[in-house]
């Protein structure tokens, strides 16, 4: 059913990859959207864009891009949101955040499946969206947690570069076109975005490193996972870019308390499609989840849940999913209808 009150909403960084994904989530929306104000910045504004079968030009993003706007969704690096969300806020907005922005200011999660209390504060703070991978691992492991407790966990991400924006993949795209026509040479290929060259390779670094050796998003992953979840159990996360354009998978290793893991049927019969969580693990058949096969879908996929040969009382599993889409554009977007439903009816 459409959601009958009309609100002016705005997309800043409507270009880019998320901006994109968002549009298309806003396709399959209850929202009904009065004029919709898409945004980038000068160098990639004037485009024409498609939102619920209108054709938007996009905007240069402005100081007074915010008048009249009930809802802003800040789909650009943290340093574009980081100077803007606050002149939105000015303005009455209320400023949903991918970024982590708002995140790192105290500002509480809000995800869907998840019980949060950020909605009290929502016009005056904004609402601070998790990273999407930890979102994904909380669906999974929560529901784990709270059925046989977890002493701690490691998990090893394979990110798409497309997390690191759109000029990442045109460097992969170009880099592999080079390599494939035999151009590769002793240093490689340049790399402006990515630190190294990552078409036929791996890159052990998302983010940017800290001064205790982790990068700023494996520590990101840890402390959203441990928030949405309100668990305190040891997380060791270690993330990895591979040179793919769509999806991420994470290969988990959970240990628990002796003689208290549960097996892997056990663990597959906690979800349905219903939860977000798709089971598709069936070896026999050589049938599990991969990164490309989750585009454009809309679930968290578990598979290869087994029990550690080697390791007692620990459980191995792999977990996939588009995050761009569930994890980022549609959780935009579900957030949006609460604030519509909760904040502005």
């Amino acid at each position: 059913m459409t959601i009958a009150k009309q609100i002016k909403l705005a997309i800043v960084g409507a270009t880019g990859h998320v901006g994109r994904e968002t549009l298309k989530a806003l396709d399959e929306s209850e929202l009904l959207l009065v004029s919709p104000i898409l945004l980038a910045t000068a160098e990639d504004s004037g485009e024409t864009l498609t939102c619920q079968g209108v054709d938007v030009a996009v905007d240069e993003l402005t100081e007074n891009s915010f008048d009249g706007v009930d809802v802003a969704l800040f789909c650009v690096p943290a340093a574009v949101a980081k100077q803007y969300i606050p002149i939105a806020k000015k303005f009455g907005a209320v400023a949903l955040d991918v970024s982590g922005t708002l995140r790192t200011t105290g500002v509480p999660l809000t995800a869907e499946g998840f019980a949060d209390t950020a909605f009290v504060n929502a016009k005056e703070t904004g609402l601070a969206l998790p990273h999407p991978l930890a979102w994904s691992l909380a669906m999974v492991l929560g529901k784990i947690n709270g059925n046989s407790l977890i002493k701690w966990a490691v998990v090893s991400t394979y990110q798409t570069v497309s997390g690191a924006g759109m000029g990442a993949v045109e460097e992969v795209a170009a880099q592999s076109i080079g390599l494939l026509g035999g151009g590769a040479h002793d240093n490689g290929f340049s790399s402006d975005v990515l630190a190294h060259q990552a078409a036929f390779n791996v890159l052990p670094q998302v983010g940017s490193f800290v001064d205790n050796g982790q990068t700023t998003v494996e520590q990101a992953i840890t402390q959203d996972f441990q928030q949405l979840t309100n668990t305190k159990f040891p997380l060791s996360v270690g993330c990895a870019y591979v040179p793919t354009f769509v999806g991420d998978g994470m290969d988990v290793t959970l240990h628990f308390a002796e003689g208290t893991a549960p097996s892997a049927d056990d663990i597959r019969g906690l979800f349905t499609p219903a939860s977000g969580v798709m089971v598709l693990d069936d070896i026999k058949q050589n049938d599990y989840a991969t990164p490309y096969g989750t585009a454009e879908t809309s679930y968290v996929y578990l598979s290869r849940v087994r029990a550690d040969a080697t390791c007692p009382d620990t459980i191995k599993l792999w977990i996939a999913a588009d995050h761009l889409r569930v994890g980022v554009a549609r959780q935009l977007v579900k957030q949006t209808e609460k604030v519509v439903h909760q904040l502005l009816g």
